[in-house]
């Protein structure tokens, strides 16, 4: 990240927290980013971030360039949270197909929200009540906290205040495909058993993976490097 957009996305998490919480005082509201508009709430960092247009905005520039170039078949979203990838891919027609993976009951209903304000309800998008992994089987869902809900977490043990939840083994399909990720934990296992997996498919698909920690922390790790370079060695962008 360079100094100017370092410098930008700082100043507009300093205008944007104090002025959401004294317009909006924590309810939630619409705003608009990257041609889709999204349902919000003030006292939320992903609600921050879109409204400050921050979030992912380097990714999603590069995720639209991509999507432009190689017109994918099908956008499949694991762990879409609010859908603000969907909603954005559907809404400026990068892909003709949506299939999207969501365990946490709470993001759902957020995202079916974000589905009916961008009146995408008769689109092409298909909504898995499951978690994706390297083995199937049936866990547990710790909802992450109100600040950031995108922070669920998949457990084996029962917990306080989780959820079921049923993971299944991800595997390709033999299409043109781009694929979100947002992963909790272990992203270098995690890419490293996906590749295994991936490299078995009959065209290769362009994959995008963030870890749900402290962004500006985890852009500097060498573990973000580590694994962009096990998809960059594997061929995919």
């Amino acid at each position: 990240m360079n100094l100017c957009t370092w410098w930008r996305y700082k100043w507009r998490r300093r205008f944007y927290k104090p002025f959401n919480r004294l317009i909006h005082r924590g309810h939630y509201f619409v705003c608009r980013y990257f041609g889709a508009d999204f349902l919000v709430n003030s006292e939320n960092v992903g609600g921050l971030e879109i409204s400050a247009h921050i979030g992912e905005y380097r990714e999603l520039q590069s995720f639209i360039r991509v999507c432009r170039e190689i017109r994918p078949d099908v956008f499949i979203d694991i762990g879409a949270n609010l859908g603000l990838y969907t909603c954005i891919v559907m809404k400026n027609g990068l892909a003709p197909r949506t299939i999207l993976f969501e365990p946490d009951r709470r993001n759902r209903v957020h995202l079916r929200a974000n589905f009916l304000i961008n009146d995408l309800l008769t689109a092409d998008i298909e909504i898995n009540e499951v978690a994706l992994g390297a083995a199937p089987g049936n866990f547990r869902l710790i909802p992450g906290p109100e600040r950031d809900i995108g922070l669920s977490q998949i457990v084996e043990r029962r917990h306080t205040h989780s959820q079921d939840a049923e993971v299944l083994r991800f595997a390709p399909t033999p299409v043109t495909e781009i694929v979100q990720i947002d992963v909790s934990h272990g992203l270098c296992q995690w890419i490293e058993r996906v590749l295994n997996i991936i490299l078995r498919a009959q065209e290769p698909s362009l994959f995008g993976g963030r870890e749900e920690e402290d962004h500006r922390t985890f852009r500097r790790s060498r573990q973000r490097r580590k694994g962009v370079r096990q998809f960059q060695h594997a061929g995919y962008t």
